[in-house]
């Protein structure tokens, strides 16, 4: 008698689990990926102490450093005397980014790491969690 409510109880479970894999398949497949979804590319910012750096260089380093590939923009703090920049990882690295920048200021500089932000709003955690999900269970491309 025991061993009969096992059984049943677990055949719904794997009628159940099944269920499910058969349910996100279907909502993953649903729609055709956009065209953001298809064609994004992963990019970096990172930000440079340039205190070694002539402030005559400021007005050129802009421009000089926008027209290097991969570079999707980038910004000059006088003030702070810091670089930011965006980048895409797939045209250039990290470190070809660091060499670069050394060879096109003439001089050394060095990344600047900012302490992370703990908290935040856990929606977002949720809304990533539900979207990887989802890209998980796509079969499209």
């Amino acid at each position: 008698m025991k061993k009969s409510f096992f059984i049943r109880a677990g055949k719904a479970g794997l009628a159940l689990a099944g269920a499910l894999v058969i349910g996100l398949t279907i909502w993953a497949n649903w729609e055709e990926s956009t065209y953001t979804q298809q064609n994004t590319q992963t990019a970096v910012y990172k930000t440079y102490d340039i205190s070694n750096v002539k402030p005559e260089q400021y007005s050129q380093i802009e421009k000089r450093i926008s027209l290097l590939n991969g570079v999707t923009a980038c910004s000059l703090n006088s003030t702070d005397k810091l670089l930011g920049i965006m980048f895409i990882t797939s045209k250039i690295s990290g470190a070809e980014m660091n060499a670069t920048l050394n060879t096109v200021l003439g001089s050394k500089i060095s990344e600047r790491e900012f302490g992370s932000k703990t908290g935040g709003c856990p929606v977002t955690g949720v809304k990533y969690l539900v979207l990887h999900i989802r890209d998980v269970f796509r079969f499209r491309s």
